[in-house]
């Protein structure tokens, strides 16, 4: 037994008993870290999971430099690394602030203990609800509270949490400094000594008179509560939120109490290989020389990438595959196998995206994890494939190579076999020299087909031994292929009296009638088996495989097939099995599919043919009705289970029951078992004039395949709804079908169409007078305008939605709608209106307990402060955003990562905005992955700007440019103007650093254009602001001027200081430039003050004023200035802007004169931005260095710098510079007394100038 600490309330260790406690301490082991040490780093993966024993730590978020944030304490009883179990990095560093004894167990071993121990997964789930309510409580308050009441809150809290009675008062157990504590609570290490002057006693005892007194002691690292009440006093109304019974349990006041109890987790699979090969044909054999053939290609080092086994129908290619696929699975296939049929449902194949998403599917991609483009299904495929041994079974290809060539696997690590009737081998791609075989099978050989027919009828069945003779002619009869003679031979089984000569004569028979009517030669050669076996089979069990000539989709489940012949399931098994003995059908089973059964292409014709023969029309078309009433039925029920967030058509008078989540998990299995089945019924109902299952059948399956990717599935079954609803003037079905068809194209980027059938949508609604249908509509036209730019617009339909979903009493529809309403307002600049809004919203959702809305907003308001300039407000709501998704997921997708890529963006935008790239790199790559699995075309061209970006500012231009022109073509093809913009924008920036600047200006001014287009005022500002750089580079200073003060006078009415500052600190450089130095000084003053008073990074702005400095002379003044810049910069570790500022320096220390130090600074400048690719201040630092040589008289090193700094300054078109270089080297030549070139000097800037001037 051990004596471990229990753990504070919450924690996993305390909800777990003794006998848990003990396994776990038997399969792990004690180590113990001393304060300061690290538990774990952030980014990391951790191989194993922390208990903490006893002892504090604390998590950090941030640099790795020391710009972290103090956002977790945890003791006693906590358990870390335990999103491991789902791939999920740690979040931030633990690192101890005691002496921490921890208990270590492996991730693999935690694993299985929570298998093993039930109540352990239900004690983990238990621990991050009550972490997630902790975090709920101490972010409610929200940003408006004052720092002595936020101070308090945090006391309040730690108190609860790790008080220990001492006297009088309670002394919190973690030990924190006040600058720990101020950056736990939000605010600053000033506010924290404030609220403790204030809170401490002040005299001596009784004499501490004041309310405010004697609340609080604080000596090194020990906090003391000594006044609770009064610590509530201070904190105001949210101290509620911090009752003792809140903290002991995962109830208490507020929202999370009333959230629901977590369901027991399930534990995720962990490397589970797919096994998918169809079950091996009974009896198989022959075949030898094409499986040695298969066996040596395989075991060769050098094997191919792919198979092709080409041959008629019905030769046997399937039953060859999976045969050979089972034999050889464990020895070269230890990774897996995948199967997939491309023969789809009759007169429909796969389509390339379609089998493409089959086969990720199989290798573990869920939902909206699956893309929807197809280039990045074909990525996702091949890096799955990648460092695997595979094989990939792939049946009944067609005639399109096209088809077959994405699926090749990336190397010869697995292998594609392939099934077809069609030549495909030896087409463009498909060739030998690209790693494909063909394998040609042809009907078997006469011995081999006897052999195959004496395995079917059995050791003990002699007649084919007695009758030789007859047994060859039956074999030739049945023209040597496996399926006619595993027909022909079950037959035999079946009537264990009959001689082969009498088959031998039905068979002649039967070919003589049906010979003429036959021209394709393989169903020509099995016609007559099919003949003689079916008018053998008993009236039943024909009428049942004549039904399932009616059916459209691949297989057949045993519920269907009874609806199908209004027979009971019993019976329907039977006779599916006894079709399936007489190799009539092919059974199929799993785990989770249950009993399925399949029909031959050939047997399918020939069924279709017996039904239209034999059946009635009345009869078909009720066969039929049954089985699309089954299929609705069940796909509304299964609909039902999984919570439908909608109105459906139809809506049932009895609302269903809240499903458990095994339920859930059935109807789930059953919707992808079913899935393909489901589209060829829709389409089947629509073809046969049987509308209404066309149009319910669409809107049953719409919540299922929507949430699991299947956009095309739900675009193609609702096409076929909508026909048959206008079809029937079905108005009401019409709407809807036109609502989702709205829905889906947005979601692949297809606004052009999603506006069409939004609008046409939006009518339909309106016209029926249905008002939460036309509010609905109205939410996705708003979206849909918003991604077009079209923003007042945008705001007008969210508007019009509010008033509808406001009348309604609608409060879910009310809130998406505000928040709509908040995110154009943001686009438009209008920051404060959209803060009322989304805070408006964000209320309206935590009060009906919206987690996935409550989330959505918080994103919003991180989007919103991030574009005030506001990174630290931002960032905390953007990990609010993520922790409540995380949790989401957790009790959604047992255990599967958040689908959303959002908050991953905009982490990534406001880590790089703070100076964290490495966090920014990390977010945005994760942003980048998930957009492109759940086919987000705007998140990825989004994504793919911000990661351009980081790309720029670590000077990688070249990859920067690639991922930045990536973002505008996709904009463009989408219509999404404002993610084209902000793309061209950057691609203007990276032109800027590269030193072109008239290609930077052409793209800023396209990006200028768009913007001005769409509305886009923040956007405008920042051209404006890289316009004015640009032209300053060009000697354009008056255009520079203008362009910077409209910056400065949007950024103004933005209410956004931040780019106040950066556009002021331009302006400084700017009038330097045209000598209006004390202009340049109050801009740069008022620059530097605004950074000053954010607590923003200093250091453009003191390089600027170390400039200004400068050039009014006051070098010792620019000195300090400068020093400080530098820190500053390398301190956020922008290479580029540390090179121009360490050259400024240099160029200070010249003017002091101190040429070796400013020798030293220039050359150091120089390496830097060599590295950064920067021509500009490479000729730059060469004049620095031509200005120092000069300085000792070497003048004939200043003309080699200056030829040299002018030569770049050619070359980038840099005609200032020009000027100030040939200057230079007028006073060099001068020196030398070369008369030539000081005329020559002259003279090239008299023509510089002139050209400037008419300029």
């Amino acid at each position: 037994m051990n004596n471990s600490n229990p753990g504070g309330p919450g924690t996993f260790w305390s909800l777990l008993g003794p006998i848990e406690r003990d396994s776990l301490h038997a399969i792990g082991w004690i180590r113990e870290f001393a304060p300061r040490q690290t538990l774990g780093d952030r980014d990391t993966l951790p191989d194993r999971v922390t208990v903490l024993l006893d002892g504090y730590a604390k998590e950090l978020y941030g640099s790795a430099d020391g710009d972290e944030s103090l956002i977790e304490i945890f003791g006693p009883g906590h358990l870390e690394g335990e999103l491991a179990l789902w791939d999920w990095p740690c979040r931030g560093r633990i690192e101890a602030l005691t002496s921490v004894r921890t208990l270590q167990v492996p991730k693999d071993r935690f694993v299985n203990f929570l298998a093993e121990e039930l109540s352990a997964g239900a004690a983990l789930m238990k621990s991050l609800g009550h972490r997630r309510m902790l975090a709920a409580r101490r972010r409610a308050p929200g940003p408006g509270v004052r720092a002595p009441a936020r101070i308090a809150l945090h006391l309040i809290e730690l108190a609860l949490r790790f008080g220990r009675p001492s006297g009088a008062g309670v002394v919190i157990g973690p030990p924190l400094t006040q600058t720990e504590l101020a950056s736990f609570a939000g605010v600053d290490r000033v506010a924290v000594a404030r609220a403790f002057h204030v809170w401490r006693p002040k005299g001596n005892g009784a004499a501490c008179v004041h309310a405010h007194h004697d609340i609080v002691e604080h000596q090194g690292s020990t906090i003391r509560v000594k006044d609770m009440d009064a610590l509530r006093a201070a904190a105001g109304p949210w101290a509620a939120e911090w009752d003792p019974s809140s903290v002991a349990s995962n109830g208490g006041p507020g929202r999370t109490a009333a959230r629901r109890q977590l369901p027991a987790m399930r534990i995720p699979a962990t490397g589970t290989a797919p096994a998918q090969l169809p079950a091996a044909v009974p009896c198989f054999t022959g075949r030898d020389a094409e499986i040695r053939f298969l066996n040596g290609l395989a075991a060769s080092p050098h094997r191919p990438r792919a198979v092709i086994v080409e041959g008629m129908a019905g030769v046997g290619k399937s039953a060859l595959a999976a045969y050979w696929g089972h034999l050889v699975k464990d020895e070269h296939f230890s990774g897996g196998q995948l199967h997939l049929d491309l023969r789809g449902a009759p007169n429909r194949p796969l389509t390339t995206a379609e089998a493409l998403g089959q086969l990720l599917r199989g290798l573990g991609v869920t939902g909206h994890q699956m893309p929807v483009d197809e280039n990045e299904l074909l990525a996702a495929y091949q890096r799955r494939l990648a460092d695997r041994r595979m094989l990939v079974l792939v049946e009944n290809a067609g005639e399109d190579p096209e088809l077959i060539r994405p699926l090749l696997p990336p190397s010869n690590r697995c292998l594609l076999l392939v099934t077809t009737q069609a030549a495909l081998a030896g087409h463009p791609g498909l060739t030998p020299a690209d790693g494909v075989e063909p394998l040609a099978l042809d009907v078997m050989p006469e011995h081999e087909a006897l052999q195959l027919m004496a395995a079917v009828l059995g050791a003990g069945d002699a007649r084919l031994r007695e009758h030789p003779a007859d047994a060859t002619r039956l074999v030739r009869q049945c023209a040597l292929l496996p399926l006619a003679l595993r027909i022909t031979a079950a037959r035999l089984v079946q009537h264990p009296d009959e001689r082969i000569a009498d088959t031998v004569r039905d068979l002649d028979g039967q070919d003589r009638l049906s010979k003429l009517a036959q021209d394709d030669e393989p169903r020509a050669a099995v016609r007559p088996a099919f003949e003689v076996s079916y008018r053998v089979l008993t009236a039943e069990l024909r009428r049942t495989f004549r039904y399932l000539g009616l059916t459209t989709g691949p297989d057949i489940g045993i519920d269907a097939c009874a609806a199908l012949l209004d027979e009971t399931v019993p019976d329907t098994r039977r006779r599916l099995r006894a079709l399936s003995r007489l190799n009539l059908l092919t059974a199929r089973s799993g785990e989770e599919e249950g009993e399925r059964f399949a029909v031959h292409d050939l047997l399918r014709v020939f069924a279709k043919e017996r039904v239209l023969l034999e059946d009635s029309e009345a009869e078909r078309t009720g066969a039929v009705r049954r089985l699309l009433t089954h299929y609705l039925a069940t796909a509304m029920r299964a609909g039902d289970a999984l919570g439908r967030p909608r109105r459906v058509l139809h809506d049932r008078a009895v609302r269903p029951h809240a499903a458990s989540e095994a339920e859930r998990d059935r109807h789930l299995t059953w919707f992808e078992c079913e899935r393909r089945n489901l589209v060829a019924a829709a389409h089947q109902a629509a073809r046969h004039g049987l509308h209404p299952f066309a149009f319910n059948l669409a809107d049953a399956v719409y919540d299922f395949m929507t949430s699991r990717g299947y956009v095309r599935d739900v675009i193609g079954v609702h096409k076929a709804g909508l026909a048959s609803a206008q079809a029937m003037d079905e108005w009401p079905a019409t709407a809807q079908m036109l609502h989702h068809l709205a829905i889906a194209h947005r979601s692949i980027g297809q606004n052009v169409k999603a506006l069409s059938y939004g609008e046409d949508a939006r009518w339909g609604f309106q016209r029926l007078g249905d008002s939460l249908g036309e509010a609905e509509a109205l939410d996705n036209l708003a979206d849909v305008r918003g991604v077009l730019g079209r923003y007042r617009l945008a705001i007008e339909h969210s508007e019009a939605s509010l008033r509808l979903h406001r009348v309604a009493a609608n409060k879910a529809g009310e809130a998406e709608a505000l928040d709509t309403i908040s995110q154009n307002l943001r686009r438009l600049g209008e920051y404060a209106a959209a803060e009322e809004h989304a805070l408006q919203a964000l209320r309206i959702r935590r009060a009906i307990k919206d987690g996935a809305g409550e989330a959505e907003t918080l994103l919003n308001l991180a989007r919103l402060h991030y574009y005030r300039g506001a990174p630290r407000t931002a960032v905390v709501h953007g990990l609010e955003a993520l922790s409540l998704r995380i949790d989401l997921s957790l009790r959604a997708h047992r255990g599967d990562e958040p689908k959303s890529a959002d908050p991953y963006r905009e982490l990534a935008r406001i880590h790089r905005q703070l100076g964290l790239r490495g966090l920014a790199r990390r977010d945005a790559e994760q942003a980048l992955r998930l957009s492109r699995a759940s086919g987000d075309r705007h998140g990825e061209g989004e994504t793919l700007t911000v990661l351009g970006k980081l790309l720029r500012d670590e000077g990688a231009h070249a990859e920067a440019l690639s991922r930045l022109w990536q973002a505008v073509r996709l904009g463009h093809e989408i219509g999404h103007k404002r993610g084209e913009a902000e793309a061209r924008a950057a691609i203007g920036v990276v032109y800027f650093k590269l030193g072109r600047y008239a290609e930077s200006r052409e793209h800023l001014n396209l990006a200028l254009e768009i913007r001005r287009e769409i509305a886009d005022r923040a956007g405008e500002a920042h051209d404006l602001e890289n316009l004015s750089r640009t032209l300053r580079r060009l000697a354009r200073y008056e255009d520079s001027l203008q362009h910077g003060l409209q910056a400065l006078k949007l950024w103004r009415e933005l209410g956004v200081p931040a780019g106040e500052a950066r556009t002021l600190g331009g302006l400084a450089r700017t009038y330097i430039r045209v000598g209006l130095t004390e202009d340049a000084l109050r801009a740069a003053e008022t620059s530097l003050a605004i950074r000053e008073r954010r607590g923003d990074a200093m250091g453009l702005g003191l390089d600027t004023m170390a400039r200004v400095l400068l050039r009014l002379g006051r070098p010792g003044r620019a000195l300090d200035m400068a020093v400080r810049a530098v820190g500053e910069i390398r301190e956020i570790g922008d290479r580029q802007y540390e090179g121009s500022a360490v050259n400024n320096l240099g160029r200070i220390l010249l003017a002091l004169r101190r040429p070796d130090e400013a020798e030293d600074h220039a050359r150091r400048a120089l390496e830097i931005v060599k590295d950064a690719g920067d021509l500009r201040e490479q000729a730059s630092c060469r004049h620095t260095l031509g200005l120092v040589a000069q300085h000792r008289g070497d003048h004939a090193g200043a003309l080699r710098d200056l030829e040299e700094s002018l030569r770049l300054l050619r070359e980038t078109g840099n005609h200032s510079g020009q000027v100030e270089a040939l200057r230079a080297l007028r006073l060099s030549h001068e020196a030398i007394g070369n008369v030539r070139e000081v005329q020559e000097c002259e003279q090239r800037v008299h023509n510089i100038e002139r050209w400037l001037g008419g300029s």
